[in-house]
């Protein structure tokens, strides 16, 4: 794989993961996912609160790295 190739991999993943999503103001988890939601992003985004497990702002949100994971 070319140094482009792995570069390409980096800036356009085909899904990304938000450890630490959430919907309180003025946290990073979700500064980072308004972020993302802000703009079209044609992959999947995975939601991960471990206390705030069924949906952070409307989107499905797995209690830990594992319920990802097991995704089909």
């Amino acid at each position: 794989m070319s140094a482009n190739d792995q570069l390409n991999l980096f800036l356009n993943p085909k899904s990304v993961a938000v450890i630490g999503a959430t919907e309180r103001l003025g946290s990073w988890g979700s500064f980072i996912v308004q972020g993302l939601l802000s703009r079209p992003y044609p992959g999947h985004i995975y939601l991960v609160n471990q206390r705030q497990a069924e949906s952070v702002f409307g989107l499905s949100a797995y209690r830990g790295v594992e319920g990802v994971l097991h995704l089909p």
